[in-house]
C-alpha cells in the first residue's frame, strides 16, 4: 500500500481489516509517488476545498501580453500541448472577467479525448457579452460564473439565455469575489482539481489567499518591455515578505521553458 486513505470515515480501516484476516500489509510502498497521485483528492477530502494550480505563459521579464493586451500566441506549440494535457487532467478550468474579455477563450481540452471540465469565470460588476465561448458554445451548461452578490441579479439577466449558472457569493473588499468564497463554491461541486489561468489580477488574488498549491510557469525566450502586462499583477510585494517557491522541476518544451514549483514552506516557524 502506498499511502492511509486521507478520508477520516476509512483513515486504515480497510488495512486493519486485512491483517486481522491474516493477511500481511506493508504501508508506505512507494510513499511519495502514491502521496502526489493523490494530492487533490487529499486537500479536497480534508479541507473541503480543491487543490488549485496556477498555470502561466509569460515572457523572461515576466509578461503575459504586450501593452495592446496581445497574449497570442507568447509560449510556442509545444507548450500549449503541455498545457492541453494538463487540462484534459483536472475538473474545472478558472479564469478572471478580463481575461474572458481580451481572449474569449472556450477554455476546452484540444482534442478533449473524452474530456470537458468545467469553466469557471470570477466576474464583478462590470457585464460580460453573452456572446463570449463559454456563454454560447455546446458545452455552455458546464460554465458557472461566480459573481458579487450585489451584481448576480444582473448577470442573471444578461445570460438567461444561456445555460451557464450564475453563483452569488458575498462581496469581498474590492467588490470582487474572494478567494476563500470561491474555494468553497468549488469545493461544494466535488471538485478535485482546479486550474487557475489567470490573468494577472485573479492570479495575484489567489497568490495572495495562499490558494495556489502548484505553479506551472511556462517560460517563453522573448522580451515585451515595461509597458506589457505583468504575470502577476494587484499591489507588489516588499521583499522581504515576496512569496517564495520551491522548484521542483525544470524541463523544456520546445524552445520554452516549463517550470514547476510549489510554495515555499519557511521551515523557521
Amino acid at each position: 500500500v502506498g499511502v492511509i486513505d486521507p478520508n477520516p470515515c476509512h483513515q486504515g480501516r480497510g488495512l486493519r481489516r486485512l491483517r486481522a484476516n491474516g493477511v500481511q500489509v506493508r504501508c508506505g510502498v512507494e510513499k511519495e509517488s502514491a502521496q502526489h497521485l493523490i494530492e487533490p483528492f487529499t486537500r479536497w477530502i480534508t479541507k473541503g476545498v480543491p487543490w488549485v494550480s496556477l498555470k502561466i505563459g509569460m515572457t523572461l521579464d515576466g509578461k503575459i501580453a504586450d501593452r495592446r493586451n496581445v497574449s497570442r500566441w507568447i509560449t510556442g506549440p509545444d507548450s500549449r500541448k503541455k498545457v492541453q494535457n494538463l487540462r484534459r487532467r483536472i475538473d474545472a478550468i478558472l479564469i478572471g472577467s478580463s481575461t474572458a474579455r481580451l481572449d474569449d477563450p472556450s477554455l476546452l481540452p484540444r482534442p478533449a479525448n473524452g474530456r470537458k471540465p468545467f469553466r469557471v469565470i470570477l466576474g464583478g460588476q462590470r457585464l460580460l457579452p453573452r456572446t463570449l465561448q463559454c456563454f454560447s458554445d455546446a458545452a455552455a451548461e458546464r460554465t458557472i460564473v461566480i459573481v458579487p452578490e450585489p451584481h448576480a441579479k444582473r448577470w442573471e439577466k444578461r445570460l438567461r439565455k444561456s445555460a451557464c449558472l450564475v453563483h452569488p457569493v458575498p462581496p469581498g473588499r474590492n467588490g470582487r469575489p474572494r478567494v476563500n468564497d470561491v474555494l468553497q463554491v468549488l469545493g461544494a461541486e466535488g471538485w478535485l482539481h482546479v486550474l487557475c489561468e489567470g490573468g494577472g489580477e485573479t492570479a495575484a488574488s489567489f497568490i495572495r489567499a495562499g490558494a495556489i498549491n502548484r505553479f506551472h510557469m511556462v517560460v517563453a525566450p522573448c522580451f515585451l518591455g515595461e509597458r506589457g502586462v505583468s504575470a502577476v499583477g494587484g499591489l507588489p510585494w516588499p521583499l522581504d515578505k515576496a512569496p517564495r517557491l520551491a522548484v521542483e522541476s525544470i524541463s523544456k518544451a520546445g524552445e520554452d521553458v516549463w517550470i514547476t514549483a510549489v510554495p515555499k514552506v519557511d521551515e523557521s516557524v
